[in-house]
């Protein structure tokens, strides 16, 4: 029956999982601002000369994170290359490193921990941040945008029909 709250397009459950749907793919078309810092870096890396640069960050259980930068140079040993490399990793990537390998031309330049890196080039000059901080703050944002389309959207059919004549 048409109106009925049995109504297939007219459920709550229905409305609801459609909100839902669109807010995981807000979520999911989104996450690839976590992406942009890793493109970045890339970026980076390849204006210092380097070509096929491949970057990849994992983070193990409890917070750990490691970071791998695959990279070719024609020029220059893989030893010098690496500390470049090392140098604008920690200068410019906001993301936290915990433990770096770093590989040039199909050999194991560097390696090292942050400490290491704190030797080498001091402290660093940008915050590092958790990659969940992006995660987090869109979900909340996607959580905020559904809950307000079901209010409002509760709201306009409330207000049909007190209007509703018959």
């Amino acid at each position: 029956m048409k109106g009925s709250r049995h109504d297939k397009g007219n459920s709550f459950v229905a409305r609801f999982l459609r909100v839902a749907a669109w807010a995981l793919a807000t979520i999911l078309l989104s996450s690839g601002c976590a992406a942009s810092d890793t493109d970045r870096l890339i970026e980076n890396i390849s204006e210092q000369g380097f070509t096929e640069v491949f970057v990849s960050q994992d983070t193990a259980p409890g917070d750990y994170d490691v970071i791998v930068v695959i990279a070719s140079q024609e020029h220059g040993s893989a030893k010098s290359g690496a500390v470049i490399i090392a140098r604008t990793t920690w200068q410019t990537y906001p993301r936290d490193v915990d433990e770096f390998h770093i590989i040039i031309n199909d050999t194991n330049a560097l390696e090292g921990t942050k400490k290491d890196l704190v030797k080498m080039f001091g402290s660093r000059a940008i915050d590092a941040r958790s990659p969940w901080i992006p995660f987090v703050q869109i979900t909340i944002g996607a959580v905020a945008l559904c809950a307000a389309l079901l209010v409002w959207r509760r709201y306009r059919r409330l207000r049909k029909s007190r209007n509703y004549t018959g």
